[in-house]
């Protein structure tokens, strides 16, 4: 089965990619954080974007990572 290319979209957008795709792809979301940004949480705004994409478990895994909203 083809996979999309889903590196370095916003996980919303991830998400509406593969359901548009069918209920056929499965997939999983793993959230990594990075340490310094634990500390800041609060005050950063941003959003998730897919720094890796593998085929595993017979479903589609997505790492995620915080990006900061750059003005």
């Amino acid at each position: 089965m083809n996979y999309p290319d889903l590196l370095g979209i916003e996980l919303k957008k991830a998400k509406e990619i593969l359901t548009n795709k069918g209920a056929s792809i499965k997939y999983n979301i793993l959230y990594y954080e990075s340490p310094k940004r634990k500390t800041n949480e609060a005050q950063e705004e941003g959003e998730y974007r897919v720094i890796r994409q593998r085929f595993k478990d017979n479903q589609l895994e997505l790492t995620v990572s915080f990006f900061k909203k750059i003005n």
